[in-house]
């Protein structure tokens, strides 16, 4: 209770939308340092109270629970993540560069794919891909791409083959909306 009441204190970034889902809403007016606290907060785990309704069920309270005990290994977990992806951005910030202008001149469209995914606390975010078919290739078509596929570009062939097309969701991960285990 006390840790719900210290997070509306800081002001939560999210709440509850339609169907218990999390959106993100804007912040009230306050310091960075609560607001980056506020947002590290629901990073790691969100009060049982503030779960969308979906997840407050039976079924989902014993694992809540695991998780609330273990809060300071969810804390050294996600520095870990921003450590990672922050070096690893770092490091493949050239050639997630030269891929992103392969795509662009590979075929019409944005460099990025951003689909709505749901995140572990039940918070809708939009993922980070690198495009590998054919712009608005999703509203044409099976949801599923099958081999041979003639929606895929040629660059997003050879991107999905060596699982580059995941590199931009390191932005996800330092964003918090994913991790990069677990």
């Amino acid at each position: 209770k006390n840790r719900r009441a210290n997070n509306k204190k800081a002001g939560t970034p999210f709440q509850n939308g339609p169907a218990g889902i999390r959106q993100k809403t804007e912040l009230p007016a306050s310091s960075a340092a609560q607001r980056l606290h506020a947002r590290f907060q629901e990073a790691l785990l969100v009060p049982w109270e503030d779960l969308p309704d979906f997840m407050r069920v039976p079924q989902v309270r014993p694992y809540w629970e695991i998780l609330d005990r273990r809060r300071g290994a969810l804390a050294l977990k996600r520095i870990g993540d921003i450590a990672a992806a922050s070096l690893l951005l770092a490091f493949l910030a050239v050639p997630m560069t030269a891929i992103a202008v392969v795509v662009k001149l590979d075929s019409p469209g944005p460099v990025f794919y951003r689909q709505v995914r749901v995140t572990v606390c039940g918070r809708l975010f939009r993922i980070h891909k690198f495009r590998t078919m054919e712009d608005g290739a999703d509203r044409r078509g099976a949801a599923v791409t099958v081999s041979g596929d003639s929606r895929v570009t040629r660059a997003g062939a050879f991107l999905r083959k060596y699982r580059l097309d995941e590199l931009p969701q390191l932005f996800d991960i330092l964003d918090g909306n994913m991790s990069l285990a677990g």
